[in-house]
């Protein structure tokens, strides 16, 4: 498990102290970064990275971090989750649970427009409704805005949740600023040599799901050879996903835009201030396609999560711009699947206006919903997953799926 947290001083020396269901104490020496928040500026944060090992998942430990002996920070608690480590690699001793629940979203922001659904993530954290979640891009809104300040909001805002399970990020548009600098400074996910050590590409297992983490904005903001590199990496990661779905079944891609959104047919295809989901959803979402869509259908990837669009949308099985029918489909139910089901949950809390919804949605979207919200994703078993979305205000379950199939792969 890897706890990061952050100093406007210099702790010397640091340390994460954390307790066992035996009350045995360890401790772990962070790496430490030093962050100029802002060009030209005297505000920077230290950065400190801890990693607790060998934790056990019945275990629910207490930790603190600081340095001793009187400047500690509050106590907080985790289970011994550790998801932290690719297909590729041996597990070793880490653990996870049979039947993980992960809340996955975007476009959260912060300050009130998301503090709703921040109030109840919280809730879920704290009882034990959801193991970890996933944040797929638009975190804070323009995290570098007000000389970084926004960051320290975000990050703050979070903390409830965040010091407890595990708090995945991918990166959208609005990280982009000097080259996803914000992003990459801040927050550590799992690295890879093909990403250049970085965290703007990795995947993980949870107990038995997959989940690969892409960064969508690569082919709006990074170089070529950047993208050659996230798409070698993920045709390998790929592959090695599929050689063991016998005992990882699922396998998720989260990114922060989406394949498939709905086009407004009676409005332009244009950017425009007053209107950009149509641009969105037809020009960037058919790029985003024409590089990755194959590539996941050939792999059987079950399905694929976004963001990026202020709504939640739920599509059939989809390939290729049209519905593929499974063995058995109904409006809340697919028996095996012969293509992605996309799911675009970007509704957590954004200040920007909710995009307006589609007076012409297509033949293969189910539902589309306005309201601000989060999904949750239920692995159960090997056969069966279960995908529910929230709306943060009622509490009120908005939409439901449940996917069940008896083959590893498409066919």
């Amino acid at each position: 498990m890897a706890v990061l947290w952050t100093s406007w001083l210099p702790l010397v020396p640091a340390w994460l102290e954390y307790s066992d269901c035996e009350a045995q104490w360890s401790s772990a020496t962070p790496s430490r970064s030093v962050f100029t928040k802002y060009k030209l500026d005297i505000y920077v944060e230290i950065i400190y990275t801890a990693i607790a090992s060998s934790l056990q998942p019945d275990c629910e430990y207490t930790y603190r971090v600081g340095s001793g002996p009187h400047l500690w920070s509050k106590s907080y608690r985790f289970k011994g989750l550790t998801p932290f480590y690719t297909v590729s690699t041996t597990p070793g001793n880490a653990t996870l649970p049979d039947s993980p629940r992960i809340a996955i979203f975007g476009d959260m922001g912060i300050g009130d427009f998301s503090k709703q659904t921040r109030n109840l993530l919280e809730t879920y954290t704290q009882t034990g409704a959801i193991d970890a979640v996933i944040h797929l891009g638009d975190i804070g809104y323009d995290l570098d805005s007000r000389q970084g300040r926004v960051a320290d909001q975000f990050l703050h805002e979070i903390q409830p949740i965040a010091s407890h399970i595990p708090y995945m990020v991918v990166p959208g548009n609005h990280e982009h600023y000097d080259n996803f600098t914000h992003y990459s400074s801040i927050f550590r996910m799992p690295r890879n040599r093909q990403s250049g050590e970085s965290n703007f590409f990795y995947s993980f297992n949870l107990g038995k799901a997959h989940f690969i983490c892409v960064n969508s904005e690569a082919y709006f903001y990074l170089s070529t050879e950047f993208i050659a590199a996230q798409y070698e990496w993920l045709e390998a990661d790929l592959a090695v996903a599929q050689a063991n779905r016998d005992a990882i079944p699922w396998v998720f891609v989260c990114m922060h835009k989406p394949f498939y959104c709905n086009i407004d047919w009676r409005r332009p295809m244009e950017e425009s201030h007053d209107f950009k989901s149509n641009y969105d959803c037809d020009h960037e979402s058919k790029q985003l396609r024409g590089e990755l869509e194959d590539l996941f259908h050939r792999y059987s990837v079950d399905m694929v999560f976004a963001g990026h669009m202020h709504n939640y949308e739920r599509e059939t099985p989809i390939y290729q711009n049209r519905s593929i029918p499974s063995e058995v489909d109904f409006p809340h139910y697919h028996r095996n699947p012969k293509a992605q089901v996309s799911i675009l949950s970007g509704s957590a809390g954004s200040d920007h206006l909710h995009d307006v919804l589609s007076a012409t949605p297509q033949l293969w979207n189910v539902i589309n919903v306005d309201n601000y919200g989060f999904g949750v994703l239920s692995v159960l078993n090997n056969s069966h997953i279960y995908w529910e979305q929230l709306d943060s205000q009622s509490h009120q379950v908005v939409d439901y799926v449940t996917i069940e199939k008896t083959r590893p792969t498409y066919y």
